[in-house]
């Protein structure tokens, strides 16, 4: 139904246009004066000014261009997100918003506009003063402006329409947003004026694999810092700076070269209104916001998630790459920036909104965010174990800023946020693989486990139990038993006999310390008549999943031992 209205729309102006009488003196040309990148995230991306030079008959004359017209910008496969200036529970018909279109780029009626036509011409209604633009069945509508009728003959006269905003969020990347104007007066290349190309512009990245600490091993007690989170942004305009109000009260001002900023043409304090006017009488503005004014410059959310106890997260205030910096705000995302002070800690889960202070504007600004991990080890299980997920989003988010409450909002995000493992700790753990342990047919197994954590070099000691995980053939056959706790320099002794009783295969024995290591001895009953038979071998030590795994949070074996970078890595890893 929103589609048929808008269509609907659509073709009443073009009727209106076709109705024009062929007397008509003023012929308009339309074109994007700038074509900019809109980040694919965004949902009020700031799109090119659509301009349109009208030329003047020969006799000077405005033939059925005097008095009121109406200029409606419609645009294709994506909404207008210009902010709307009304407060409520809901919408009017015809929403006030921040967009406006200026007469030879005058913003008030003193003063001479851009191609010199006379903004004091009070014969003409509304020639100096902005004329709003309201949304109306998703169209921008520009109505009651007046064309200059004290022109000369062969003499242009400007259009100008901005503080235009699109959600670039609703295409995908690579698509060109495009535009159409119709009005009551002719108009040249009306239809598909490209407002800008949305392209994907935010990359989040951590090295892999994560950083993987170990539970029993303290950090120094100012952490560990670690440099493998990396914000960056894929096109040179993404991360932007603080509105400049000195450029951006210049109608054309807001996109020239090296300026990049969250705001288009703000009106406040310009052309003869009062510096802190809200907008242009008589502009509707229920909000009392500042028409082309953004609420900050880009912020960037970084998420920190599953933080085991124990454990203490801390980043700086400030990061940044060369000339470009962002600063953490105590307000979160949608306050006003309010500096934070000190390093920032967070525990168990928590974020850090970081704002664009300065931005370089030519080159590709990447951020790389240094994180501190604090614990101190205490027995027999602080830190816990656990991995911690990291994501980033620009901010605010669709989620936090509503259409109806748009008191910030400007700009506002799509949260493209995806948790991914940064930092793992690790239990202090060793897997010992016994390969063959039998009490079948007349034999017996023994086997021992040392915790070999004391020793002359200095070595944390540790305690603790083994799960002893029993597969093959057997009563005791896909079960696991428990040690009791092994005590740092000493060694547990058992026979499968009275541990699996009947077993025959293999176990693997999970200990909660590190520095075990194990030994089997199979014997058919040395010392009886006609036996003898023994062998003796040591537990293999299997490489802890979570540990060098690529993939931590899935627990799994791994294949290859990544611990090791040189090609003798490959396989299990096996050791002793």
């Amino acid at each position: 139904m929103a589609d048929f209205r808008k269509m609907f729309f659509v073709l009443a102006a073009v009727v209106m246009i076709m109705a024009i009488p062929a007397s008509a003196q003023i012929s308009c040309t339309a074109f994007v004066a700038n074509q900019p990148t809109l980040r694919q995230e965004g949902i009020t991306e700031p799109a090119g000014d659509v301009i349109l030079t009208c030329s003047v008959g020969s006799s000077g004359l405005l033939g059925s261009q005097t008095g009121p017209q109406t200029l409606s910008l419609y645009v294709g496969g994506t909404s207008i997100t210009s902010r709307q200036l009304y407060s409520g529970t809901s919408a009017p018909a015809s929403i006030p918003t921040e967009a406006a279109l200026l007469v030879d780029d005058c913003v008030t009626n003193s003063g001479t506009g851009l191609y010199g036509g006379a903004c004091t011409n009070t014969a003409a209604a509304n020639v100096g003063t902005p004329t709003q633009g309201f949304l109306q069945n998703g169209a921008l509508v520009f109505s009651g402006f007046a064309f200059p009728s004290n022109v000369v003959a062969g003499s242009q006269i400007q259009l100008r329409l901005t503080n235009i905003r699109v959600n670039a969020n609703s295409v995908a990347s690579g698509t060109f947003i495009t535009g159409t104007v119709l009005g009551t007066f002719p108009i040249q290349n009306q239809s598909g004026l490209v407002l800008g190309v949305a392209q994907s512009s935010l990359s989040v990245s951590v090295t892999s694999p994560p950083t993987s600490f170990t539970q029993c091993n303290s950090t120094p007690t100012n952490g560990s810092t670690v440099t493998s989170l990396t914000v960056k942004e894929l096109v040179q305009t993404a991360f932007k700076s603080p509105a400049s109000t000195t450029t951006n009260t210049t109608p054309s001002g807001w996109y020239q070269n090296n300026v990049n900023t969250e705001s288009q043409t703000i009106f406040t304090g310009i052309g003869g209104l009062p510096p802190t006017s809200g907008v242009p009488t008589p502009w509707s503005d229920g909000i009392n916001a500042t028409p082309g004014q953004a609420d900050s410059s880009t912020r960037i959310r970084i998420n920190f998630s599953n933080i085991p106890a124990g454990v203490t997260l801390t980043l700086p205030v400030t990061i940044g790459s060369g000339t470009s910096t962002a600063t953490a705000t105590t307000s979160g995302d949608v306050g006003s920036f309010s500096m934070a002070t000190g390093p920032i800690s967070l525990t168990s889960s928590g974020s850090v909104t970081y704002q664009v202070t300065g931005q370089s504007g030519s080159a590709i600004d990447s951020y790389t965010v240094p994180v501190s991990v604090l614990y101190t080890y205490t027995p027999p299980s602080t830190p816990a174990v656990g991995t911690i997920l990291v994501s980033a989003t620009y901010a605010p988010t669709s989620a936090e800023v509503t259409v109806l409450n748009p008191s910030f909002g400007i700009p506002r995000f799509a949260d493209t946020s995806v948790l991914t493992p940064i930092f793992t700790i690790a239990a202090c753990q060793t897997d010992l693989l016994f390969t063959f342990l039998t009490n079948q047919a007349g034999f017996d197994t023994g086997f021992e486990i040392a915790n070999t954590s004391s020793d002359p070099f200095g070595t944390s000691a540790q305690n603790g139990t083994c799960s002893l995980n029993w597969y093959g053939s057997g009563p005791a056959a896909g079960t696991a038993t428990t040690t009791p706790s092994i005590a740092a320099g000493t060694a547990y002794t058992n026979l499968v006999s009275t541990a699996a009783a009947g077993f025959q295969g293999y176990m693997i024995a999970v200990c909660n310390f590190q520095f075990g290591h194990g030994f089997a001895f199979i014997s058919d009953g040395y010392g009886q008549p006609g036996r003898g038979l023994s062998q003796g071998y040591l537990a293999s030590v299997i490489p802890t999943p979570g540990v060098q795994a690529a993939a931590p949070t899935a627990a799994v074996r791994n294949a290859t031992d990544s611990s090791k970078t040189s090609s003798n890595g490959a396989g299990e890893g096996l050791n002793q």
